[in-house]
């Protein structure tokens, strides 16, 4: 038995058993860390709002399904309906922490967002459409199980990442949102246009990636769109890389050969019906702000291929989330995909 074969295993319930589909996307592995600290170029102080996020997710061959949960699958518009899918699954674990703007107080500003932490598994089915064997659509539906809170070990990850570095400890995670139970379910449906060659003999070209998802659970309810345009060097590999959280596994999967490269910048707009983190928690009295219904956000960055191994940074700029502290956060986040 392969290592890559044991996540089937596990969902063996609900999968009929079947040999792995022909495709170009391999299983893959994608180890994804965001931190404000990568702001810092910018002037930008670190350690505050959305602080700290790592991800670790694998994403399987591709499977059979029994009848019932293709049904699952939303139905296509604006002629992406394609010709052939193919399904994977997807299995992460995901911790996000996060602080407000002064963490040398013990008791913490009430105007500021409120101290917390999120750490959860998450299951996600993953389609991909192809039209000729050329993929033109990505639908990814997760569904995601933790906990908010002390249980979810912020205090304790940020804090002993401060001692390793000599970095004074964060006080105030006492005050800290309290123990909850959190069920989430996301999803995201992405288009590629077709890739359009502007420097043949560089092999240059360019395409536009829009999408369009949703979430739902008593950590966040939001709709949101956007779209990135690439331009770079074989632009069918992926559907750009791993999005930054909260979100969904994204393009984790890629097929390459060889090297290659792209840029890529993006607008997304959210309208956010509740976050947990800024709202408080769902069933007792907790430390919370005034939040603003509409969230923009913007991304640039950079992927590079090198056969089965992709490197990406995502540069992520956010409008205010809340009124008492009208700041705008950055933050970056770089993620190591290896494709088996």
């Amino acid at each position: 038995m392969t290592l890559r074969r044991l996540p089937l295993l596990l969902t063996a319930s609900l999968f009929s058993a079947a040999p792995a589909l022909a495709d170009d996307y391999s299983p893959s592995l994608t180890i994804q860390v965001e931190n404000d600290w990568f702001a810092k170029a910018a002037g930008v102080q670190s350690d505050r709002d959305y602080s700290t996020g790592i991800r670790i997710n694998y994403m399987t061959d591709p499977i059979a399904m029994p009848e019932w949960v293709r049904g699952l699958d939303l139905p296509s518009f604006i002629g992406s309906q394609g010709n052939k899918r193919i399904r994977r699954l997807g299995i992460s674990i995901n911790q996000n922490i996060y602080t407000p703007e002064d963490t040398t107080k013990a008791d913490p500003d009430p105007d500021d967002r409120p101290y917390a932490a999120w750490l959860y598994g998450g299951l996600a089915l993953q389609t991909i459409v192809y039209q000729d064997d050329e993929p033109i659509r990505m639908d990814t539906m997760e569904v995601s199980l933790g906990v908010v809170g002390p249980w979810a070990l912020g205090e304790e990850l940020q804090n002993n990442f401060h001692d390793a570095i000599g970095q004074d400890e964060t006080s105030g995670w006492s005050h800290q949102l309290d123990n909850e139970p959190a069920l989430q379910l996301t999803y995201e449906r992405r288009w590629r246009t077709g890739a359009w060659e502007f420097v043949p003999p560089l092999g240059l070209e360019t395409d536009f990636v829009p999408y369009a998802g949703f979430g739902l659970g008593n950590v966040l309810v939001y709709g949101s769109a956007g779209g990135i345009v690439r331009i770079g060097q074989d632009l069918h590999k992926d559907f750009g890389p791993p999005r930054a959280r909260p979100a969904l596994p994204g393009s984790d999967a890629f097929n390459n050969e060889g090297i290659s490269w792209y840029l890529f910048a993006g607008l997304e707009g959210q309208a956010v019906g509740h976050n947990i983190f800024l709202d408080g928690n769902t069933f007792r009295d907790s430390p919370s702000v005034d939040r603003y219904p509409w969230v923009a956000e913007g991304q640039a960055g950079i992927a590079f291929f090198i056969d089965d191994v992709r490197i990406a940074y995502t540069h992520v700029l956010k409008s205010p989330e809340f009124e008492e502290r009208n700041r705008w956060q950055q933050y970056g986040s770089l993620s190591l995909g290896f494709s088996f």
